[in-house]
Order: C-alpha cells, then sequence, then structure tokens
C-alpha cells in the first residue's frame, strides 16, 4: 500500500469507480507553483553530502519532463554551511537555468533567508517540480506538499505513469519507504507515530543506517537509537519486541505504517465486502457483513437464518432476517 506526494499546486483527487464512487484526495504543494515556488528550510545549508538540486521543467503540460541537475554548493566558502546567496548564484549561473528561471534570496521579518525561484515561462504550458533527492533534502521546496496513502490503483496517477494510463493526471510521486528519504518525508507530514522501544540485555554495537520493514510497519531510525536490522515482532503500533540486537537501553523510533489496499478503503465502498459467517450445523446461520476497511463500532449488516428442525431434515431456511448491527472485535476478519 504505497504512499505518495503531491508536488503540484492543484489538490489531487480520484475516485475509485464501480458502481459508486469513493474518493481520496491529497492537498497540493501550494503556496509553491510551476511559476513561484520557494524553500521551507532557512539558510544556511549543510549540503557536504548532496550538494545536487534537481528541477524537473515541461514544456507539455506535464506528458515529459527534463532534468535539470545543478551544484548548488559549487564556489561555497563552508559545503557544510552554504548561504541562500551561495545557492542562488549557482543556480542563476546555470544557462539552462537562466533560460527559464530566476532565482532570489527571500529575508524574513527576522532576518532568515530563504532561496525563492520564479519560472519565466507562462503557466498554460510550463510545468517544474524539484526532485526529492540530494539538496532538496536540506533546502525542502516540497516541505509542504502534500502526503497520502492511496490504494495501488492510484499509482497511474503518477508522473512516471503519465502516458501509460489514458486517464493519468501525472501529478504524483510514489514514496519509496525503503529509504530513510521518502520515510522522512511521510514522518514530516505527521503519518508516522513515535513509540518507545526498550531492551534490557543489549549486545550489538554496529548502527545499521539502512530502514527495514517489520510486518505492516516500517522501522525509520530517530538518529540517536542504534537499531539491528533484526527485530522479532511488531506487538501493535505502539510496541516493539527487540532482541538482543540493540544499543542502549532505551529511546524512540517512528513507525510508519503501512496498510493494505482495503484497509484504506475504511468502510467507505459498498463494492468491497467482508462477511464474517456463523455456520448451524454446517447450514448458514449468521453473517455480519461490512464494507473492507472497517473498524470497530462501526455500522455492518447482520443475517440470521432460522430452520424449522435439524440439519439432517431442513437445510432451507424457514426465515432469513437483516438489522443493523455494531461491529465487535470478534466480528473483523482479514484476507488470507
Amino acid at each position: 500500500m504505497p504512499y505518495f506526494q503531491n508536488v503540484f499546486d492543484s489538490d489531487f483527487y480520484s475516485e475509485l469507480i464501480i458502481t459508486e464512487r469513493t474518493g481520496f484526495r491529497i492537498k497540493s504543494n501550494l503556496p509553491n507553483s510551476s511559476q513561484l515556488f520557494q524553500c521551507w528550510n532557512p539558510a544556511p545549508y549543510d549540503l557536504s553530502g548532496a550538494n545536487t538540486l534537481t528541477l524537473n521543467y515541461s514544456f507539455d503540460q506535464g506528458k515529459t519532463f527534463a532534468a535539470l541537475a545543478i551544484n548548488v554548493a559549487s564556489g561555497a566558502v563552508s559545503s557544510s554551511a552554504v548561504t541562500a546567496s551561495e545557492v542562488v548564484t549557482n543556480l542563476n549561473n546555470d544557462s539552462t537555468f537562466q533560460a527559464l528561471f530566476e532565482a532570489s534570496v527571500q529575508t524574513d521579518n527576522k532576518g532568515t533567508n530563504y532561496v525563492v525561484v520564479r519560472s519565466k515561462r507562462a503557466r498554460t504550458e510550463f510545468r517544474v517540480y524539484v526532485s526529492n533527492t540530494g539538496a532538496e533534502s536540506k533546502l525542502r521546496f516540497n516541505k509542504k506538499a502534500g502526503v497520502g496513502e492511496l490504494p495501488s490503483y492510484f499509482a497511474r496517477h503518477t508522473i512516471a505513469n503519465v502516458n501509460n494510463f489514458p486517464d493519468s493526471f501525472g501529478t504524483l510521486q510514489q514514496l519509496d519507504l525503503t529509504t530513510t528519504r521518502d520515510q522522512n518525508i511521510v514522518t514530516e507530514a505527521n503519518l508516522a507515530s513515535v513509540v518507545g522501544v526498550t531492551n534490557a540485555n543489549p549486545t550489538a554495537t554496529t548502527k545499521n543506517t539502512t530502514p527495514f520493514f517489520v510486518g505492516d510497519a516500517v522501522v525509520l531510525y530517530d538518529g540517536t537509537t542504534t537499531l539491528s536490522t533484526t527485530i522479532t515482532t511488531v506487538t501493535t503500533n505502539t510496541s516493539l519486541t527487540l532482541n538482543n540486537n540493540w544499543t542502549g537501553s532505551t529511546g524512540n523510533v517512528n513507525l510508519v505504517v503501512v496498510h493494505a489496499d482495503w484497509q484504506t478503503l475504511r468502510g467507505r465502498s459498498q463494492n468491497y465486502m467482508f462477511k464474517k459467517v456463523t455456520l448451524d450445523n454446517d447450514r448458514m446461520g449468521t453473517v455480519i457483513e461490512y464494507p473492507a476497511g472497517s473498524k470497530l463500532g462501526d455500522l455492518a449488516t447482520k443475517t440470521t437464518y432460522v430452520y424449522a428442525g435439524t440439519a439432517t431434515t431442513d437445510v432451507e431456511p424457514i426465515q432469513v432476517t437483516q438489522e443493523p448491527y455494531v461491529l465487535t472485535a470478534g466480528d473483523l476478519v482479514t484476507p488470507p
């Protein structure tokens, strides 16, 4: 079940349509747009490990994009403390950038500097977005871009798939939760939960910096903990059980919960129904039916079958009733 980021200036909205409409929305990247976009992290920037800013631009309303990669730390006095002016100078010194954009420094009322980019092309023909790679992790032009978890079907609306599906909007980036970069994007969007972890007998001493999946969750480091790739179980969304490959007695990690497609429906679609069936001597007894993704306390339908005699003499019900029903924990089923 993927997470997506909307890097453009219009809200993403689409629907699962079979016999009904079930809609999903991800907010836009406003106030940034293809005509004017600024970074949201203040200068200076530590670009010692990631100095390339990649802008992707299109002259055909997003059907095809060209990538423009610029080293925005070139010539900086310190690559670990690059100023907004140094970033702007490197952008404006690039000949392709000059033809399409103009960069400047914006200073707020506290004297803090940010990088702003203006487009020289009309909105009707021109689209642009910043890749999440490289220097973007420090400048954060996409910091306010909407992020959401959608059914896998909506991958047809990614920028990468714009020419693969006739109905593609081509406005989303699918995030890769095996990377720390994209996990940080999900966490920054307040879609991850921080949980405490402990281990009474730590033995490992090597820190593993590669994110990893555990059950339906992704483990993301908070920068102060040290974890091995071996975690035994995720008991709940607020508790981890660790083996001894844990350095330190306590700490926090972030859980980015990855749901199955049916879970994201959250009980909103009558097209996808779950049934909890109880048999009466191999005959239908009761059926609890509810939309996929429903939760404890949601509304369901309870169907009860009544028979005149035993299973050997009466296999057809003499009475069938349906009534409103509130889901309990024992009613909830999951796909095999």
